[in-house]
């Protein structure tokens, strides 16, 4: 009687029906007390399934083109968790590079992140960007799926195409070297949640699907 789909990419990858677009909404926590974000070393935070369609390789990669006070860490866990230990130990970055494996509350990571990539090669949409920017995070990513759709390059977010380590490390070189960038895409990630992504957002959006069934 209806379909949703999580974002108008995939919408548009539905044959046979119109599907009503519902984005995921997150809850936005207060927000971050100022300071509270160490600024060295950086640390680059990434978060998901270890897969390869998500890009954790390239992020890894870039990584090794960044200064070498820059570090990462990326919680989740899956099936390319050896990989990717292999490929910071081959590119000499293992020192800096950290898997935190599953982690229940992502809060404590969020307040301490400098910056949040998301270097995906597909995607249906992204409710760890989300969570990101709902935490005031600027966040790198790639703009697979509907991933664009959350993200406005340049103003709550930078994107960069995927697959490109040299691409993606630029991107965040450049936000990590301007703290006045890193807060400005930061705050503006966190308003576009606001307006656009909350959990009252999605929960009306839901509700006016089951209106209209329940109208016809």
């Amino acid at each position: 009687d209806a379909v949703v789909a999580v974002s108008r990419s995939v919408a548009e990858a539905v044959s046979g029906s119109r599907p009503t677009v519902v984005y995921a909404g997150v809850t936005v926590p207060p927000p971050a007390a100022p300071g509270t974000r160490a600024d060295s070393p950086p640390v680059i935070g990434a978060a998901g399934r270890l897969t390869e369609g998500k890009g954790y390789a390239d992020l890894i990669r870039a990584l090794a083109l960044l200064p070498a006070r820059v570090r990462l860490e990326i919680a989740g866990d899956g099936p390319a968790r050896d990989s990717l230990a292999r490929i910071a130990s081959d590119l000499g970055v293992a020192d800096r590079v950290t898997l935190l494996g599953w982690v229940p509350d992502m809060s404590p990571l969020f307040a301490r992140w400098t910056l949040f990539a998301h270097p995906s090669r597909e995607e249906g949409f992204s409710t760890a960007i989300l969570e990101a920017m709902a935490a005031g995070l600027a966040v790198v990513a790639t703009p697979v799926g509907g991933v664009a759709e959350a993200i406005v390059d340049g103003e709550s977010g930078l994107l960069v195409p995927h697959g490109q380590p040299a691409e993606l490390a630029s991107a965040i070189g450049r936000a990590l070297a301007a703290p006045a960038l890193l807060a400005s895409l930061g705050g503006n990630a966190r308003e576009r949640v606001t307006r656009h992504f909350s959990v009252q957002h999605q929960v009306d959006a839901m509700g006016q699907v089951y209106q209209s069934l329940l109208r016809a």
